[in-house]
């Protein structure tokens, strides 16, 4: 929790916002890489007006975890609930993004800003969950560190694109997509680790392998899967099959698609 970072004192007002906006970088990196690839997605046409909802959306899931994590303080939640809904956050996210994915239909229109909102809201659920048991003097200030640290880790997302633009375009789209379907199976296995974290889902002590040889919780490769890709050194059978079926889902969907292009264009000629 943030006690134990900030110390039994109260923090200068910087160490309290710097420990905060870090909190939220790290709760947001995932976040920042499915904002990008959905920006990236967005149909040329309709890219300016998609981005702006997109980064509506976003914005709008930053107040909401601040009232989360108010509410938090005020109604203390057990570790079974938090872990519940910090899972079930992730699981909208991972749906919202394999969404967008998969249906085209999903990267125009006013349902950008819900895709924005429910990727978004996973970031803001899971620092709020990190800062609801923070109720030491000068609280606020975390909570609007968490707030900066989100919103820069979203921005960065949103601004990121131009980099998954770059390249050739049937090899621009095959990354992006390859990103985001990584992304997007690493949101619902963690969502279903929380789950099972929390006794919702049975099996949370049968791990399908362990990689803490090489990628341990916090080595650069180990922290980087956990914080992009939501993909743990020991994660759990079912963790490992939902990811494994979702990425598997991804590139039939895919691959389906493509053939069909392939053959209407065909037919057109």
């Amino acid at each position: 929790m943030v006690a134990t970072v900030l110390g039994p004192s109260p923090a200068p007002l910087a160490s309290a916002l710097v420990a905060g906006v870090l909190i939220g970088v790290r709760v947001a990196a995932g976040t920042a890489v499915a904002l990008a690839v959905i920006a990236a997605l967005v149909p040329g046409p309709d890219r300016r007006g998609g981005v702006r909802r997109l980064a509506a959306g976003a914005g709008a899931a930053v107040p909401g975890g601040a009232g989360l994590a108010l509410a938090a303080r005020a109604v203390p939640l057990t570790d079974r609930a938090g872990a519940g809904v910090v899972a079930v956050a992730a699981l909208l996210s991972g749906i919202a993004l394999s969404a967008v994915l998969v249906c085209p239909r999903a990267r125009r229109g006013a349902v950008l800003a819900l895709v924005g909102l429910v990727v978004a809201g996973r970031a803001a659920v899971a620092a709020a969950w990190d800062l609801g048991g923070y109720t030491g003097p000068g609280a606020v200030w975390p909570l609007a560190g968490v707030a900066l640290g989100v919103v820069a880790a979203a921005a960065a997302g949103l601004l990121g694109v131009a980099g998954l633009r770059l390249g050739p375009r049937r090899g621009r789209s095959a990354a992006t997509g390859a990103v985001g379907a990584l992304v997007a199976a690493g949101a619902l296995s963690a969502g279903v680790g929380g789950l099972q974290h929390g006794g919702f889902w049975p099996g949370g002590a049968h791990r399908a392998f362990d990689t803490l040889g090489w990628a341990g919780w916090w080595s650069p490769p180990g922290a980087t899967l956990r914080q992009v890709f939501a993909l743990t050194p020991t994660p759990t059978v079912a963790q490992a099959g939902v990811w494994v079926t979702a990425l598997v889902a991804a590139a039939a969907v895919t691959a389906w698609r493509t053939r069909s292009a392939r053959r209407s264009a065909t037919q057109r000629r």
